[in-house]
Parts: C-alpha cells; structure tokens; sequence
C-alpha cells in the first residue's frame, strides 16, 4: 500500500454575504411569464464569496459542484428540486462577476482568487438566476437547488 498526501501552511476561511460559509441566497419572486422563452433568465441576484487566511502569494481556484444527478450537463447549470410544490422547467444559472457563467462542477469556468503576497482577504461578486432550459413553460412554485464551493490551492 502506498499512502501519500500534502500539508499546506493554511486553509482559507470562505465567507458568503459576509456572514457564514453556508449561507442561503434568496431569489426574488418573478413572473412564470418571464421565462417563457428557452434560454431566458430573469431575477438575477448578487452575492458575494471572501476568501481569508488563505496563503499569502498564491492562488486560489473557486469551483460550484453539485452532485451529478442535481445538475444539467447540456446548460452547466443546477436542477430545481422536483415534486410537489416545485417549478418544473426551471434551473438555476449562476455568473461570475464578469457575467460569464460558472459551470457545475467544471473547474474550467473557475473563479480565481489571487492572494496578495501582504496576505489580506480577497472578495469576489456572483450572481444566481432562474433559467429556462426547456421548451416547455416555466411553472410556478418553488424553486430550490443546492451547490458546493470548492477551493483548490494553486
């Protein structure tokens, strides 16, 4: 057996809105009507991710993951819950600060977070909206998806 591993100086803490590492983004109320078209999105909503204490002079990559079955692999986006009470033909998109988008689990589409050599926290914007991937209309009712955040040390 061959067991082997890395130990890096520090970890960095994750902070989203500026409160806790697991936090809830709350999507507006919008009109089933708004996403009536295949591909269209609507109620785009901003959050934030800091990362802190990360190593000094090093980056770091951000990814979204998401287990395989709660995600799109054709769009790249999360998948509503389903069920009662539940939107049905609608996902979830989520953008960088630049706007282009952030693919589950697709650590091509990372967000880079460049640590200055002085150290310090480095914060990022995102957004999150509903999307429509289907040729079918949007329902109404809840939506719900959920997603990870994975750092890797460059």
């Amino acid at each position: 057996m061959d067991f082997q591993g890395v130990f890096v100086d520090e970890t960095c803490d994750v902070v989203i809105n500026g409160n806790s590492s697991t936090e809830t983004v709350i999507m507006p109320r919008v009109s089933n009507i708004t996403l009536r078209n295949n591909g269209g999105e609507a109620g785009s909503t901003p959050f934030s991710i800091r990362l802190e204490g990360c190593p000094s002079g090093k980056t770091m990559k951000l990814v979204f993951n998401s287990d395989p079955a709660a995600m799109d692999n054709t769009t790249g986006n999360l998948l509503n819950q389903t069920g009662t009470g539940y939107s049905r033909n609608v996902q979830v998109r989520v953008r960088n600060e630049s706007g282009a988008q952030m693919v589950i689990n697709d650590s091509a589409t990372a967000q880079d977070y460049v640590i200055p050599v002085a150290g310090g926290a480095v914060s990022h914007q995102f957004s999150v909206s509903y999307f429509s991937a289907r040729p079918l209309a949007a329902t109404s009712g809840d939506v719900h998806s959920v997603a990870s955040i994975t750092v890797d040390y460059q």
